[in-house]
């Protein structure tokens, strides 16, 4: 079966034919932690799956979907679409994405050749405590990732220079 046909279908599990989140006969499916519902919309899952039929050729598509599926927030499953539309341009303009790797809580693509790229959408980056345990549990996942050479983080708008400095100092 084609990955594109199975990330549809996966989807399509996830999101009832109305938008609410259904699994069997309408009932909610959970996140993980089986506290919040799941919020994959129709506009979301449609936006989605046309960025990632866009990489037909990458690998492991299905992770992205996977790493979209928890986000028990509309703004969350906004920025999870982003990310995709992102990577679909990455794609499209810098560089053929060859695979998705996951990161334990992030999903990154890998170009070949040991690199990894890992599209946030954000206006500008800031330094804040959130931020610095968020490249401190990426650094640590990529650092079990053999074969990882170069790691490069795209933002949509701007970093401050506190952020540069610190993005630069842990690698």
């Amino acid at each position: 079966m084609d990955e594109t046909k199975r990330i549809r279908d996966l989807v399509s599990i996830v999101v009832g034919p109305f938008g609410e989140p259904c699994h069997g006969h309408g009932s909610p499916i959970r996140s993980a932690s089986d506290a919040q519902p799941v919020q994959l919309f129709p506009r979301e899952q449609t936006l989605i799956v046309g960025a990632l039929d866009e990489m037909k050729p990458a690998a492991n598509r299905s992770a992205f979907i996977k790493y979209s599926i928890p986000a028990n927030d509309p703004v969350i499953t906004h920025l999870r679409q982003f990310q995709a539309e992102m990577y679909a341009g990455y794609n499209r303009t810098i560089e053929p994405v060859k695979s998705f790797v996951p990161l334990g809580q992030f999903v990154s693509a890998s170009t070949g050749g040991g690199k990894l790229v890992l599209n946030v959408p954000l206006d500008y980056l800031v330094w804040t405590e959130n931020i610095a345990k968020f490249i401190d549990a990426a650094n640590f996942a990529i650092s079990k990732k053999p074969g990882v050479t170069e790691k490069h983080l795209w933002v949509t708008g701007s970093v401050s220079p506190v952020a540069r400095y610190q993005l630069i100092q842990r690698g």
